[in-house]
Protein backbone atom coordinates (compact mmCIF):
# COMPACT_ATOMS: atom_id res chain seq x y z
CA UNK A 1 0.00 0.00 0.00
CA UNK A 2 0.64 3.58 -0.42
CA UNK A 3 3.02 5.05 2.57
CA UNK A 4 1.74 9.03 3.66
CA UNK A 5 4.36 10.33 6.04
CA UNK A 6 2.67 13.20 7.58
CA UNK A 7 3.71 16.09 9.43
CA UNK A 8 7.17 16.90 7.70
CA UNK A 9 8.02 18.10 4.10
CA UNK A 10 7.63 15.30 2.21
CA UNK A 11 4.19 12.96 1.05
CA UNK A 12 4.85 9.77 -0.46
CA UNK A 13 1.62 8.12 -2.53
CA UNK A 14 -1.28 9.59 -1.09
CA UNK A 15 -4.49 8.07 -2.16
CA UNK A 16 -7.54 10.60 -1.25
CA UNK A 17 -10.62 8.12 0.43
CA UNK A 18 -7.71 5.43 1.47
CA UNK A 19 -7.19 2.30 -0.18
CA UNK A 20 -10.21 0.81 -2.66
CA UNK A 21 -9.14 -2.44 -3.76
CA UNK A 22 -9.10 -6.27 -2.57
CA UNK A 23 -7.82 -7.67 0.22
CA UNK A 24 -6.75 -11.13 0.52
CA UNK A 25 -6.44 -11.92 4.72
CA UNK A 26 -4.42 -14.39 5.54
CA UNK A 27 -4.00 -16.67 8.74
CA UNK A 28 -2.66 -19.64 9.83
CA UNK A 29 -4.46 -21.99 12.26
CA UNK A 30 -2.11 -24.22 13.85
CA UNK A 31 1.42 -24.15 13.82
CA UNK A 32 2.31 -23.49 10.40
CA UNK A 33 3.25 -20.60 7.84
CA UNK A 34 1.10 -18.77 5.48
CA UNK A 35 2.14 -15.61 3.24
CA UNK A 36 1.20 -12.43 4.98
CA UNK A 37 -2.39 -10.42 3.74
CA UNK A 38 -2.28 -9.23 -0.03
CA UNK A 39 -3.67 -6.00 -1.51
CA UNK A 40 -4.73 -6.23 -5.06
CA UNK A 41 -7.10 -4.85 -7.84
CA UNK A 42 -10.23 -6.80 -8.28
CA UNK A 43 -9.19 -9.57 -10.77
CA UNK A 44 -5.70 -9.40 -10.15
CA UNK A 45 -3.51 -13.14 -10.12
CA UNK A 46 -2.38 -13.62 -6.82
CA UNK A 47 -0.72 -16.61 -4.64
CA UNK A 48 -0.49 -17.50 -1.49
CA UNK A 49 2.34 -19.50 -0.23
CA UNK A 50 1.67 -22.27 2.62
CA UNK A 51 4.53 -24.20 4.06
CA UNK A 52 4.78 -26.36 7.52
CA UNK A 53 7.09 -25.54 9.76
CA UNK A 54 8.30 -28.98 11.11
CA UNK A 55 7.30 -32.37 10.69
CA UNK A 56 5.10 -32.79 13.98
CA UNK A 57 2.39 -30.66 13.11
CA UNK A 58 1.38 -31.93 9.70
CA UNK A 59 -0.86 -29.54 6.85
CA UNK A 60 -4.56 -30.42 7.07
CA UNK A 61 -5.50 -28.35 4.30
CA UNK A 62 -6.19 -24.43 2.74
CA UNK A 63 -9.66 -23.02 3.00
CA UNK A 64 -11.07 -20.04 1.32
CA UNK A 65 -13.71 -18.07 3.14
CA UNK A 66 -14.21 -21.43 4.74
CA UNK A 67 -14.09 -23.42 1.72
CA UNK A 68 -11.43 -26.48 1.46
CA UNK A 69 -9.30 -25.29 -1.40
CA UNK A 70 -7.00 -27.94 -0.90
CA UNK A 71 -6.57 -29.49 -4.03
CA UNK A 72 -6.47 -26.27 -6.12
CA UNK A 73 -3.16 -25.71 -4.47
CA UNK A 74 0.39 -26.81 -5.91
CA UNK A 75 2.95 -28.48 -4.00
CA UNK A 76 6.50 -28.07 -4.85
CA UNK A 77 9.48 -28.33 -2.74
CA UNK A 78 7.69 -28.42 0.85
CA UNK A 79 5.87 -25.82 -0.19
CA UNK A 80 1.82 -25.39 -1.46
CA UNK A 81 1.22 -22.66 -3.84
CA UNK A 82 -2.70 -21.24 -4.06
CA UNK A 83 -3.63 -19.28 -7.40
CA UNK A 84 -6.32 -16.98 -6.87
CA UNK A 85 -7.91 -14.52 -8.95
CA UNK A 86 -10.60 -12.33 -6.51
CA UNK A 87 -13.36 -10.05 -6.83
CA UNK A 88 -13.92 -9.45 -3.97
CA UNK A 89 -12.35 -9.86 -0.30
CA UNK A 90 -11.78 -12.91 0.84
CA UNK A 91 -10.19 -14.84 3.82
CA UNK A 92 -7.46 -17.37 3.28
CA UNK A 93 -6.96 -19.87 6.36
CA UNK A 94 -4.18 -22.69 6.73
CA UNK A 95 -4.78 -25.40 8.65
CA UNK A 96 -2.24 -28.30 11.11
CA UNK A 97 -2.76 -30.37 12.77
CA UNK A 98 -1.94 -30.60 16.34
CA UNK A 99 0.73 -33.10 17.15
CA UNK A 100 1.14 -36.37 19.53
CA UNK A 101 4.55 -36.12 21.25
CA UNK A 102 5.99 -38.91 22.74
CA UNK A 103 8.25 -39.59 25.53
CA UNK A 104 10.11 -42.67 26.85
CA UNK A 105 13.26 -43.06 29.27
CA UNK A 106 15.09 -44.99 26.61
CA UNK A 107 14.01 -42.29 24.36
CA UNK A 108 16.55 -39.49 22.18
CA UNK A 109 15.62 -36.22 22.28
CA UNK A 110 17.16 -35.26 19.29
CA UNK A 111 14.10 -37.85 17.82
CA UNK A 112 11.06 -36.27 16.43
CA UNK A 113 9.19 -37.15 18.56
CA UNK A 114 6.08 -38.37 16.49
CA UNK A 115 5.97 -42.56 17.92
CA UNK A 116 7.39 -44.73 20.62
CA UNK A 117 10.00 -45.61 18.19
CA UNK A 118 11.38 -41.77 17.83
CA UNK A 119 10.05 -41.00 21.01
CA UNK A 120 11.95 -38.07 22.98
CA UNK A 121 14.08 -39.02 26.60
CA UNK A 122 12.64 -36.22 28.37
CA UNK A 123 9.28 -34.42 29.10
CA UNK A 124 11.36 -30.96 28.83
CA UNK A 125 12.57 -32.30 25.55
CA UNK A 126 8.73 -33.13 23.98
CA UNK A 127 7.51 -29.61 25.34
CA UNK A 128 10.28 -27.63 23.26
CA UNK A 129 8.89 -28.81 20.28
CA UNK A 130 5.51 -28.23 21.95
CA UNK A 131 2.99 -26.30 20.09
CA UNK A 132 -0.67 -24.63 20.88
CA UNK A 133 -3.33 -27.85 21.50
CA UNK A 134 -0.33 -30.43 21.06
CA UNK A 135 -0.57 -33.53 23.56
CA UNK A 136 2.91 -34.83 25.06
CA UNK A 137 2.45 -38.40 25.99
CA UNK A 138 4.24 -40.01 28.74
CA UNK A 139 5.42 -43.54 29.54
CA UNK A 140 6.32 -45.59 32.57
CA UNK A 141 9.39 -44.17 34.28
CA UNK A 142 10.98 -41.41 36.31
CA UNK A 143 11.72 -37.80 34.88
CA UNK A 144 13.19 -34.30 35.77
CA UNK A 145 11.88 -31.36 36.47
CA UNK A 146 10.14 -29.32 33.48
CA UNK A 147 8.73 -25.99 32.82
CA UNK A 148 6.97 -23.91 30.51
CA UNK A 149 6.91 -20.66 29.55
CA UNK A 150 3.96 -20.45 26.85
CA UNK A 151 0.47 -20.01 28.39
CA UNK A 152 -1.23 -22.17 24.87
CA UNK A 153 -3.26 -25.20 25.33
CA UNK A 154 -1.15 -27.92 25.94
CA UNK A 155 -1.64 -31.50 27.65
CA UNK A 156 0.59 -33.56 29.33
CA UNK A 157 -0.28 -37.16 29.90
CA UNK A 158 1.34 -40.22 31.32
CA UNK A 159 0.04 -43.81 29.96
CA UNK A 160 0.19 -45.97 33.20
CA UNK A 161 -1.32 -43.04 35.73
CA UNK A 162 0.80 -41.41 38.50
CA UNK A 163 2.01 -44.70 40.53
CA UNK A 164 4.13 -45.60 37.34
CA UNK A 165 5.27 -42.18 35.95
CA UNK A 166 6.71 -39.50 38.09
CA UNK A 167 8.39 -36.06 37.82
CA UNK A 168 11.77 -35.55 40.57
CA UNK A 169 12.67 -32.64 41.18
CA UNK A 170 15.37 -33.66 42.85
CA UNK A 171 15.59 -31.71 45.51
CA UNK A 172 15.89 -28.50 44.04
CA UNK A 173 13.35 -27.27 41.66
CA UNK A 174 9.66 -26.96 41.54
CA UNK A 175 8.92 -30.11 39.67
CA UNK A 176 6.13 -28.92 37.45
CA UNK A 177 6.43 -25.19 36.33
CA UNK A 178 3.39 -24.16 34.25
CA UNK A 179 3.22 -21.12 32.54
CA UNK A 180 4.74 -17.64 32.30
CA UNK A 181 1.29 -16.40 33.64
CA UNK A 182 0.02 -17.41 37.08
CA UNK A 183 -3.78 -16.93 36.06
CA UNK A 184 -3.55 -18.79 33.33
CA UNK A 185 -4.33 -22.50 33.25
CA UNK A 186 -3.71 -23.94 29.63
CA UNK A 187 -1.03 -26.49 30.98
CA UNK A 188 -2.65 -29.51 31.85
CA UNK A 189 -0.70 -32.14 33.32
CA UNK A 190 -2.65 -35.40 34.41
CA UNK A 191 -1.53 -38.65 35.69
CA UNK A 192 2.30 -37.79 37.27
CA UNK A 193 3.04 -37.96 40.78
CA UNK A 194 5.09 -34.95 41.91
CA UNK A 195 8.35 -35.98 43.60
CA UNK A 196 10.79 -34.45 45.57
CA UNK A 197 9.92 -30.85 45.17
CA UNK A 198 12.17 -27.55 45.69
CA UNK A 199 11.06 -24.10 45.90
CA UNK A 200 12.08 -20.43 47.59
CA UNK A 201 9.67 -17.97 48.38
CA UNK A 202 5.76 -17.97 46.49
CA UNK A 203 6.97 -20.79 44.47
CA UNK A 204 5.53 -24.58 44.83
CA UNK A 205 7.82 -27.21 45.26
CA UNK A 206 5.23 -29.29 43.90
CA UNK A 207 3.88 -27.38 40.59
CA UNK A 208 3.54 -23.79 39.87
Amino acid sequence: LPICIQGGSIDIGVIEGGFTGIVVSTRCDGFGSISDSIACNSGEAVTVEVSARDELHTFAGIFIDGEDATSSAVLSDGVYRLSLTPESNVSVVARFNPATIYVATNGDDASIGNNWSAAKRTIQGAIDVASGNDTILVTNGTYGAIRTIQNYPLLIQSVEGRDSTIIDGNGSATCAYLGADTTSTNVVVSGFTLANGSATGSYGGGAY
